[in-house]
């Protein structure tokens, strides 16, 4: 575990976001060698929680940048946009899910995200999360 505090501009997205990149299994894992082929999957293998929708756009766009040498599936999931796109997305597959608490909860709830193969997970903005009053809903996450 490991908590991370710095200003604005300073790279932590790419300093969670990179590592958590690796941890991923993609395709091209499985064509290298890397990996086995039972260890791809559709569901989500990463799961980033953030506050805000500002952040969620700002987190998957950095993500989808540093993922796409090794075409990591990237999805943002929040709340104040159709449900329908977020779930079809899901239904076709990704590998890493960045997503504020109440939209996450909704769709685990209706059972149109699976979070069961999840192996990292990252609390960005962790503190404000909690003076949002988040921290119910990112304990059950």
């Amino acid at each position: 575990d490991v908590i991370g505090q710095a200003k604005t501009g300073t790279g932590k997205t790419l300093g969670f976001g990179l590592p958590l990149l690796e941890r991923v299994t993609v395709p091209a894992d499985v064509e290298a060698g890397r990996a086995k082929p039972e260890q791809l999957t559709d569901a989500p293998q990463a799961l980033v929680v953030v506050p805000t929708r500002e952040l969620c756009t700002q987190v998957t766009n950095d993500l989808l940048t540093a993922g796409k040498v090794r075409n990591v599936r990237v999805l943002a999931i929040y709340g104040g946009r159709a449900y329908e796109p977020q779930v079809e997305a899901l239904r076709k597959g990704v590998d890493v899910v960045v997503g504020t608490p109440g939209r996450l909860l909704d769709l685990a709830g209706q059972r149109k995200l699976d979070l069961s193969h999840v192996r990292g997970l990252v609390l960005d903005e962790a503190d404000e999360m909690l003076d949002l009053g988040f921290l119910p809903d990112v304990e059950r996450i």
